[in-house]
């Protein structure tokens, strides 16, 4: 049933499963320097945006940075999601993010059909 549903991420849950995959294949270090972690997801296309300052002879110049990620099944008409890393809060990011693959779903019972972000 879930194979018929969610093809990719059941297919992602099989291969951690069985032990060819770390649970953790999915997760990475957002690039703006705040150490949190984000988990991205098979079939979404991510751009990161952020600001920083650095101190120059005449005061503080502003930077706007971007990082993008493509999705991990190759679709070139992927949704992109934009996250603007200077204004999410911890707990919108988390709902943006994908399935922790550390949560064991067939034990847990945490991914029920339907349950697709």
């Amino acid at each position: 049933m879930l194979a018929q549903e969610d093809l990719d991420r059941s297919s992602n849950m099989r291969m951690v499963e069985i032990g060819i995959w770390s649970p953790d294949f999915n997760a990475f270090t957002l690039p703006d320097g705040s150490d949190r972690t984000f988990r991205t997801d098979d079939d979404k296309r991510y751009e990161f945006t952020w600001s920083s300052r650095t101190k120059t002879a005449d005061g503080f110049e502003s930077h706007t940075h971007t990082y993008k990620t493509d999705p991990s099944n190759g679709d070139p008409n992927a949704e992109i999601v934009k996250i603007n890393l200077d204004e999410i809060t911890d707990e919108e990011l988390d709902q943006l993010s994908g399935w922790n693959y550390n949560i064991n779903p067939y034990t847990t019972g945490a991914y029920k059909l339907g349950d697709k972000k």
